[in-house]
């Protein structure tokens, strides 16, 4: 990833949708090999188990827990890595 990204720097290929894509791609990739040492090298005990459970509930409480009903004042959108704020008044 980090060869990557640097290569994207010097390029100037990050600025780009397709550039931007790549990297998040990268990001993907490279977290499965992360996951996978780590499962195969960290110690497994019952609090490996805790962590496991407590993680998937909250991968499925978290998102309606936390939806809630209100309307943003502002418009907020990204044009080229520059946020842009548009008030609705």
């Amino acid at each position: 990833m980090a060869v990557v990204y640097a290569v994207m720097l010097d390029y100037g290929f990050n600025k780009t949708s397709f550039g931007r894509s790549i990297l998040g791609e990268c990001f993907v990739n490279d977290l499965a090999p992360v996951i996978d040492l780590g499962l195969i090298f960290a110690p497994f005990t019952y609090k490996t188990l805790i962590f496991i459970a407590v993680t998937i509930l909250l991968i499925f409480i978290l998102p309606s827990a936390l939806r809630f009903d209100c309307k943003p004042e502002e418009e907020v959108w990204v044009e080229d890595g520059i946020a842009v704020v548009a008030s609705s008044s």
